[in-house]
């Protein structure tokens, strides 16, 4: 009985360190992912920002090239 009861601890302890083991895998995996997730939230708002200014620009010159067709 003593030595079941000493293999079944031993094999409680190890799927504990197990489990947090796991548990900072997944934790550093969840962190990459909330990383990437700001990473594509910052790069969004960069590629609006450009497209914003390319449409001004454009807005811009072809308000230039109107008024100069008009004189």
């Amino acid at each position: 009985f003593r030595d079941r009861y000493e293999t079944c601890y031993y094999d409680l302890e190890q799927a504990i360190k197990y489990r947090e083991a796991m548990s900072n895998k997944f934790k550093q995996i969840l962190d990459q992912v909330h990383d990437l997730q700001r990473q594509v939230s910052d790069l969004r708002k960069k590629a609006d920002d450009e497209r914003t200014k390319k449409k001004i620009s454009f807005s811009n010159q072809t308000f230039i090239n109107e008024m100069l067709w008009k004189t």
